[in-house]
């Protein structure tokens, strides 16, 4: 899926604003009141539950209504396999002494807990409800109560309180969604018990989606982040208005960011931990870089190269105000290092090195923001809970913040009240309205939404203007055809998968004899006391007796508990020591083992597979068929490329690669290289013409990998032969990119016609820009023609959104003259002429 987040965004917040509470996003007929009393007036267990799955006659629209005040507890979770969810509570009003309706788990009759609330497989709506991660007697400490599944659907998120877990309140697993949260409240996600710094996540990603849009949030008492996005990459991100306060460590975690926008909001004592020795010693963490010496509250990671190249990401942070108690300064002390705004890395890497990556108006507050709950009498147990932690004090000193006396009510009306009346933050927003969420200021808030296209474009527009790389196909170098002393140069050691928290690896083989057999995983704990990955044996996931969502090593009660942290270790798995019936009973033929990242940060170099105790196969890392997202490292070797094997370019040496071209346009090639000397100079010939004459490939003293993005070129549609030419280089795998500059004005006021603008400048050497524009979505030709009438280019031919574009024309490769550009969109045909003067 590649839903259109911008459109979805401007739909969902017309239908909030005329949301009518009787009928919830759908006709009265498609609405079902849920009640959650019994006719003695106690609470009816799993009332919702039981609503959806006998609902056999469930309209496409269909709204579970919950009533305010209710408490709908659950004993079994609520899943929507094929359809969509939409549950609204009745809108309780801010003095209404009626809380929301509160979704919550409860003992089953036998004393055990389900420990799911909700597991989403397709979209989901949910609005007005208090949603509690802990069940009836306290105990916070189930994995992940709300996880999301499906892939390819939609979020919707509003109104919503959720609190009391220990972990992610929400998790995602699947990919390639559109999400958007709004007006919710997320308090009190820390640990109860507390024993890691990692406790304490409002939103957990761990796949590729489409869209996030976290606006007017507030964010109070986390143990360590507001949202996580790890083990895949977000297209866009909109983190926009929200508050923060009290957050253990940084706003967000995971940095694949495509495009990202992170604006007008409040953080008040945020990354509160600072990092000790722990954290930025080398040794103990050797993949930290050493310019790190902070981490910073926000972070941008460097993009891996299946999402496109650096030059095609947009990233804007601004207007943000920070402040930090000064206690916390006392306790730092000079052991604990206090966070900034971004780190080193960030700064030289990303901000400074490309323009569409911008940090701006960020503000260090130097008195406490006048907020009418600023909770300093908590500030103690928060220093206390982190130094127990740090010294493995556990539990550690807990630091809730006016939690409920019974389990089973809602903290309501909220205490909290992060409103202020500093002037200086009043109109610090980009918009010129308050920092934070703007439901502390409901007035302002509304001012917000009469404009917030324009609100959002502006933030959108300091990245400047918008160009998109295509990938259309990625080859390994060894692949390729090399001459001129060029060679294929393979790696060899050993070598093993290191896994820093996403992707995959898989081998797929074949087995003589069918029985059932025994996997040994030679393993390494990274240091680390507990790690968890996902084993899936022939589609079958395998857990150990603990039964959590992956396969546990290390840890207290688990079957490795006494293995080593630090050295390769063969852990063997036994059908009898693990939950799925018969998953280790493998047929004759062909199998599939692959390994999914979970938790991340261990290492793998093998599997081999035993039956009656001998070893019948053995899978190394040169034999894996299929790989995503890890790192494949040979021991000893400062590079290993990718597949073991790279193309040494010797002297002036050719690697040629041939790639289908679907269309005539505007491409560039990145190339994946390692270079341990000074800089080299290359070029690049596209089917025997030279095309690009000059190209720099920097040299790193540390010989690991590097990225080289060329300069554009235009390719006929058909057959491409790319031949590069260098020297004193190892060439790992080329990508070869559509390139696209195009300022689509989604979200602004869509165009009244069609239009095509003379291009800019005119006459022009080599490139120039055509704007055109089309008020509805249609299908959009545009192609450039010689004085003859021969179609010599085609810019654009494919369906477009209404909107205006740029995109610009280079023509690099023509003679000087006269050339007619034309386009043709719907019934809409005009042409127009230019000059090239070179």
């Amino acid at each position: 899926m590649r839903f259109n987040y911008k459109l979805m965004l401007l739909a969902l917040f017309t239908v909030l604003m005329v949301w009518p509470a009787s009928q919830s996003l759908a006709q009265a007929s498609d609405t079902l009141l849920v009640k959650w009393q019994n006719p003695d007036g106690t609470v009816k267990a799993d009332a919702l539950r039981d609503a959806i799955v006998n609902d056999a006659n469930r309209p496409a629209g269909r709204v579970y209504k919950l009533e305010k005040g209710g408490f709908y507890w659950m004993t079994e979770t609520i899943e929507n396999d094929g359809f969509h969810l939409r549950i609204v509570g009745e809108n309780p009003g801010k003095a209404d002494v009626e809380n929301p309706a509160v979704l919550q788990m409860v003992t089953r009759a036998d004393g055990s807990v389900n420990g799911r609330l909700i597991t989403g497989k397709s979209h989901i709506t949910l609005k007005n409800l208090y949603i509690v991660g802990a069940d009836n007697n306290g105990v916070q400490t189930y994995y992940q109560p709300f996880q999301i599944d499906a892939s390819d659907s939609r979020f919707h998120f509003d109104g919503c309180v959720f609190e009391r877990s220990n972990f992610a309140m929400i998790a995602v697993t699947g990919k390639n969604n559109d999400f958007v949260i709004t007006n919710c409240k997320f308090r009190n996600l820390i640990g109860q018990p507390s024993t890691q710094q990692w406790e304490g996540r409002a939103i957990s990603m761990w796949a590729d989606q489409d869209s996030v849009i976290i606006e007017n949030n507030t964010f109070f008492n986390l143990g360590m982040t507001a949202l996580q996005i790890e083990g895949g990459a977000a297209s866009y991100v909109l983190f926009n208005h929200n508050t923060l306060v009290n957050v253990g460590r940084t706003i967000n975690t995971g940095a694949w960011w495509r495009e990202a926008y992170f604006a007008n909001n409040l953080l008040i004592n945020i990354f509160f931990h600072g990092e000790g020795f722990a954290d930025y010693d080398l040794v103990r963490n050797p993949s930290r870089d050493p310019r790190a010496k902070t981490s910073g509250f926000f972070s941008i990671g460097t993009l891996p190269s299946k999402y496109g190249p650096e030059e095609g990401r947009r990233v804007v942070f601004t207007n943000a105000a920070a402040y930090r108690d000064p206690k916390f300064k006392t306790y730092y002390g000079d052991t604990i290092r206090a966070q900034y705004f971004i780190n080193q890395v960030a700064r030289e890497d990303f901000i400074d090195k490309y323009s569409a990556m911008v940090i701006k108006d960020t503000t260090w507050l130097t008195a406490q923001p006048a907020i009418k709950t600023y909770t300093s009498d908590i500030i103690d147990k928060m220093i206390a809970n982190i130094n127990d932690l740090r010294r493995g004090i556990t539990p550690a000193t807990p630091y809730f913040w006016q939690p409920p006396v019974d389990p089973l009510l809602p903290s309501w009306p909220l205490p909290e009240d992060f409103s202020y009346t500093d002037a200086s933050l009043l109109t610090a927003g980009s918009d010129g309205l308050p920092l934070g969420d703007l439901n502390w200021f409901p007035a302002k808030k509304q001012d917000y939404l009469a404009s917030r296209a324009a609100n959002i474009k502006k933030i959108e527009d300091m990245a400047g203007s918008k160009v998109e790389y295509t990938i259309v196909e990625t080859k390994e170098a060894e692949t390729g055809v090399v001459g001129a002393g060029a060679a294929v140069k393979a790696v060899s050691g050993f070598s093993y998968v290191q896994m820093d928290g996403g992707g995959f690896f898989e081998w797929e083989f074949n087995l003589a004899t069918a029985g059932e057999y025994e996997l040994n995983v030679w393993t390494h704990m990274r240091n680390n006391g507990q790690r968890g990955q996902r084993i899936i044996v022939n589609g079958v996931s395998i857990h150990d007796p603990m039964g959590w969502g992956e396969y546990i090593w290390g840890g207290s009660g688990n079957i490795w508990e006494s293995m080593p942290k630090d050295a390769w270790t063969w852990t063997l798995i036994k059908q009898s020591q693990i939950l799925e019936a018969g998953a280790l009973t493998l047929p004759a033929g062909k199998n599939k083992i692959r390994v999914e990242a979970s938790w991340g940060w261990q290492n793998f170099a093998g599997f081999d597979l035993k039956l009656g105790g001998a070893v019948v196969k053995e899978l190394r890392i040169p034999d894996l068929t299929s790989s995503d997202l890890v790192k494949i490292i040979v021991e000893g070797a400062k590079w290993t490329p990718s597949a073991l094997k790279s193309v040494a370019m010797g002297t002036n040496g050719t690697l040629t690669l041939d790639f289908d071209v679907a269309k005539q346009g505007t491409y560039r090639i990145q190339y994946g290289y390692q270079n341990g000397g000074s800089k080299q100079n290359g070029s690049i010939k596209v089917n025997g013409t030279t095309a690009v004459a000059s190209l720099d490939f920097e040299g790193k003293a540390d010989s690991t990998g590097l990225t080289k993005l060329s300069p554009s070129f235009q390719l006929p549609a058909g057959k491409a032969s790319i031949q590069l030419v260098a020297s004193g280089i190892n060439v790992d795998y080329a990508t070869l990119l559509l390139e696209t500059v195009v300022t689509s004005v989604e979200g602004e006021e869509i165009p009244a016609g069609y239009a095509l603008d003379q291009n800019y400048p005119n006459p022009f050497n080599p490139t120039t820009t055509i704007k055109y524009s089309i008020p509805k979505e249609s299908q959009v030709s545009l192609k450039i023609y010689d004085v003859l009438g021969r179609e010599v280019m085609t810019l654009m031919d494919a369906k477009q959104n209404a909107g205006k574009y740029d995109i610009t024309f280079n023509a690099s490769k023509l003679a000087s003259g006269v050339y007619i550009y034309r386009i043709i969109a719907g019934d809409f045909v005009q042409t127009k002429k230019m000059m090239l003067l070179k």
